[in-house]
């Protein structure tokens, strides 16, 4: 998915609660994880603004390309890696900022 306008917020449940986890802004894609694995999705990806746009375009129109273009496939991918490794670089961060440091 790509969120095309607006702004939505990510929430996850735990202990049957839900805590918001992070924001997405409009021209940032979610949803990547359940496509690679094949899952589920973990979290709720909630409109924060009063209007909200989102493009989606299916597992199998994507599975097709990335299966047939290797070219395509590879800047697909290359993408994907990028935006999941600056979230976890941006978790990693809030995380080390919460919680003291032990020494």
């Amino acid at each position: 998915y790509q969120l095309t306008h607006g702004r939505c917020r990510v929430e996850i449940t735990v202990n049957e609660k839900r805590h918001t986890v992070g924001t997405i802004n409009s021209g940032e894609t979610f949803g990547e994880l359940s496509f690679l694995l094949g899952t589920v999705t973990g979290a709720y990806v909630v409109a924060d603004s009063h209007r909200v746009s989102v493009v989606q375009c299916s597992w199998e129109n994507l599975s097709a390309i990335t299966s047939t273009d290797v070219a395509t496939a590879a800047v697909f991918y290359k993408y994907l890696a990028q935006v999941l490794c600056k979230r976890f670089l941006a978790s990693e961060k809030n995380a080390l900022k919460a919680k003291p440091t032990e020494t």
